[in-house]
């Protein structure tokens, strides 16, 4: 349990920091800073604790997601030839990664407001 704080708790304060962080380094597209923060929010939440087998799975989903969408470029990037691949392939997985970020910051905050974690 974290240390109450003003009628909250300290590791709740600290999982709504990291989460603001997140978005705060997401719309400055500071992309690594925004891992930081949701590996500091994670790193509060017990991986067999309800939320932290909730969050698990979001993410095995979002994983799968992904990895079938990076599929699927490398394919086009395959079949279109190697110019297209020079040009086009560092984008898509830049792409795929960001918008494996935000998933990935859906996900936190969809379990801290589901599970009331930011209470703590």
């Amino acid at each position: 349990m974290g240390e109450k704080t003003g009628g909250v708790f300290q590791v709740g304060l600290n999982r709504a920091r990291y989460l603001d962080l997140a978005n705060m380094h997401f719309i400055q597209q500071n992309y690594d800073a925004v891992k930081e923060s949701l590996y500091a929010f994670l790193d509060t939440v017990d991986e067999e604790s309800e939320p932290g087998v909730y969050i698990i799975d979001q993410f095995d989903v979002l994983y799968d997601e992904r990895k079938q969408q990076r599929m699927k470029l490398e394919q086009s990037i395959l079949d279109a030839g190697f110019l297209e691949q020079s040009i086009t392939g560092n984008n898509g997985f830049t792409q795929i990664e960001i918008e494996t970020l935000h998933g990935m910051k859906t996900v936190c905050w969809t379990a801290a407001r589901k599970f009331g974690l930011l209470y703590e």
